[in-house]
């Protein structure tokens, strides 16, 4: 049996908020600095068909999970598609891992929703 407690969120500064249908943005986010956490930042957001998100992270490996929609993905080796589902009961995930270090460029070809997790790393 392991003496680990679970984190709690309570009393730390976290965002949520609903968007409309077809309105782009920030659905849920963690920073660890901001909930206490040690290892991990957490965010969900939607783009809007032409929409561009880009991340860049010089001291942590993130893992962009693609909850629906279809997007052109750019880490440097050339805009790829990635994602079919429409949403997370339609089929199997699509995802992004990128070392400490590289640049992602997400344009959203249809409305999109992704989960981006990110942890400090110094490897590269």
């Amino acid at each position: 049996m392991s003496n680990m407690q679970t984190p709690s969120l309570d009393g730390f500064r976290r965002s949520s908020r609903s968007l409309r249908p077809q309105e782009s943005g920030e659905l849920l986010r963690f920073t660890r600095q901001d909930v206490g956490w040690k290892w991990m930042s957490f965010l969900v957001r939607r783009l809007v068909p032409g929409q561009v998100w880009e991340t860049r992270n010089a001291e942590e490996e993130t893992v962009v999970l693609m909850l629906g929609g279809t997007f052109l993905a750019d880490w440097g080796e050339g805009r790829q598609q990635i994602g079919q589902r429409k949403n997370v009961f339609d089929g199997l995930p699509y995802a992004v891992y990128l070392p400490a270090g590289f640049r992602l460029n997400l344009e959203a070809l249809t409305e999109c929703e992704f989960v981006a997790c990110s942890v400090p790393s110094s490897a590269r």
